[in-house]
């Protein structure tokens, strides 16, 4: 049996639209065995898609049939630590989880780059997928020969990630529906400069620069309206005094950074939202990034000890 634990992920990160992105130190983790049937199950509480539908066993068939093999079961149990649709990386988690777990079990015939080409292509962009393979801060793109290319730093302890969670999700699809086909000109010019002094900024360690680096005119604008309290909550913690805040991914999290006293911060930003209706119900989670990436290990769980561990949670 295999161990995949994967962090979640932030992407965007204002201006990077559909390529940048950072894993943070939150992890979903999948026990993974080949079996002549679909048995999947949840070790915690969060529901899950229990047959094909599942994404982490769609990833693994995939790598399975691009390898012209057929996967016709898995043995899965997963544990979902990142929220799902909250704009987390919680798909993007669990399409690394399977794309690890099915080429262990082909004896990795594919290398790491060739699994992040494969994860790009499902995903449809890469700005979760690499990160939570690689850790740390990555900007990506997909080339015309459908590879990726990648450039990637480490991002220093200090900084830290707060995570504000409103208690409903926000399908992509939907987040995804309501940017315009085109734009103008001048934002588009507003979020290439941008997003290159925001790979300048994690490249450096340069902080300071991400409160201009993170500005955005191409989605945020517009996936703002179909967040309720997340104005609010931008301009709470701009106030306080973070490094940036912007949308996680395609939300609905909201994603502050700061780095000096993190849990002071925390505490003002927490009394601030608490006392505004629109955000009352929000939750945080505070973060620093993981410069590790997803790991793979052989465990000597068996399929019965995991039982157990769901039928006595």
């Amino acid at each position: 049996m295999y161990k995949i634990t994967v962090p979640a992920t932030s992407a965007n990160i204002g201006s990077g639209f559909d390529s940048s992105g950072i894993a943070l130190r939150l992890y979903n983790t999948v026990y993974f065995e080949e079996s002549d049937s679909i048995d999947i199950l949840s070790l915690d509480d969060i529901k899950i898609p229990t047959d094909s539908f599942n994404l982490v066993f769609y990833a693994a068939k995939k790598l399975f049939e691009i390898e012209g093999r057929q996967l016709n079961g898995l043995m899965l149990r997963q544990r979902n630590n990142i929220p799902m649709t909250r704009g987390l990386g919680s798909s993007s988690a669990c399409i690394v989880a399977g794309l690890l777990g099915a080429n262990a079990l082909l004896n990795n015939r594919f290398t790491r780059n060739e699994l992040m080409n494969i994860a790009a292509s499902i995903e449809g962009h890469p700005d979760n997928v690499i990160p939570a393979f690689s850790g740390g801060f990555s900007t990506s793109v997909i080339s015309h020969e459908g590879n990726v290319e990648t450039a990637r730093f480490d991002i220093e302890q200090t900084l830290c990630f707060i995570a504000l969670i409103p208690p409903f999700e926000l399908p992509t699809t939907v987040a995804r529906s309501v940017i315009p086909t085109t734009v103008l000109h001048s934002d588009a010019v507003f979020n290439l400069s941008r997003s290159g002094l925001l790979t300048a900024a994690f490249a450096s360690k340069d902080y300071r620069l991400l409160k201009e680096a993170s500005k955005d005119r191409l989605h945020q604008p517009y996936r703002l309206e179909l967040i309720e309290g997340s104005k609010e909550t931008l301009e709470i913690c701009e106030a306080a005094g973070a490094l940036a805040t912007y949308i996680s991914g395609a939300g609905s999290s909201i994603m502050t950074i700061v780095a000096s006293n993190p849990t002071k911060f925390k505490q003002e930003i927490e009394q601030k939202i608490s006392e505004n209706p629109n955000t009352q119900n929000y939750r945080s989670l505070l973060l620093t990034a993981d410069n590790t990436g997803a790991v793979i290990e052989s465990v000597d769980e068996t399929i019965e000890d995991l039982r157990f561990i769901v039928n006595h949670r």
